[in-house]
């Protein structure tokens, strides 16, 4: 490659400094792992092809010094220490900070700009809802109406955000009729990294308004039931596969007929394990 890696293209620090190795290799003669060890002030010879590997992390104690070995801009070297933390997350929760940091850059946001607006559509649940209350019998297009018949409400400068946005992605359009909106079929193609982050949000926000409709939602306008079982572990591709399915069907099921529905409901399944795995001694 003849010109360097832009580094706001990236979402990942170690595709970005092998891309930047290959290209430092081919135009700088003599560049070598040693020679930026030497640069950056490393001990060991090999340690940007140890991190690049992924046997390495980099630390808040050796940033620094790859930053300096890189010869980073600040705007440059802000970035990629979100993106490192972007990279290292152990928790969804620390991965949305990061991601949040990263999107503080210009450029990034520039570059992905349909990546940040997706990650905040997955990330604030009644993005969802609202584009299914499009749909329904009697619905209004005004952000007052919307805010008011939500559950649970919302402010009515969020649900004006949450049309524009639908708007941004062509997730809806204006129909005939100026005060009209219809749904569309639109598909958004995001990196894998930040849509499983973005939709890991989205079912955090939505199981835990399940548990909020235990007290806020009568008893007969909702269904809250669970099963406690056990099963053997070889088992759980085939229970999958019948969620799916039992799920896949009840969507064609409220699809069907011409009536158009005058109630949007959320529908969650979990299956997790409540035991460790353990070995059974014979």
């Amino acid at each position: 490659m003849s010109e360097r890696p832009n580094i706001f293209l990236y979402e990942d620090y170690r595709g970005y400094l092998a891309d930047l190795y290959r290209h430092l290799k081919a135009t700088q003669r003599g560049f070598s792992h040693r020679y930026f060890s030497k640069k950056a002030g490393f001990s060991s010879p090999n340690m940007l092809q140890l991190v690049i590997e992924g046997k390495r992390n980099i630390t808040a104690k050796t940033v620094g010094k790859f930053v300096r070995g890189l010869q980073l801009n600040q705007q440059e070297e802000e970035f990629f220490r979100a993106l490192i933390l972007f990279s290292q997350a152990s928790t969804a929760e620390e991965k949305s900070q990061a991601f949040a940091r990263m999107a503080k850059c210009r450029k990034f946001r520039e570059i992905h700009e349909l990546s940040k607006e997706l990650f905040r559509f997955y990330s604030q649940w009644f993005h969802i809802v609202i584009r299914e209350m499009i749909h329904l019998e009697g619905f209004v297009a005004d952000p007052e109406w919307i805010a008011k018949n939500i559950l649970p409400r919302i402010s009515k400068e969020q649900a004006e955000n949450a049309l524009k946005l639908l708007l941004k992605l062509k997730l809806v359009r204006e129909g005939e009729d100026a005060a009209a909106l219809e749904r569309t079929d639109a598909i958004i193609a995001t990196p894998p990294e930040v849509r499983s982050l973005a939709v890991h949000n989205f079912h955090q926000s939505m199981i835990l308004l399940a548990g909020q409709s235990l007290s806020t939602v009568p008893g007969e306008e909702r269904d809250v039931t669970s099963a406690t079982f056990g099963i053997r572990q070889e088992d759980l591709p085939r229970l999958k596969k019948k969620i799916e399915a039992f799920r896949k069907n009840l969507l064609a099921e409220s699809e069907a007929g011409d009536r158009r529905p005058d109630r949007i409901y959320q529908l969650n399944i979990q299956l997790f394990p409540v035991t460790q795995k353990f070995e059974v001694k014979r």
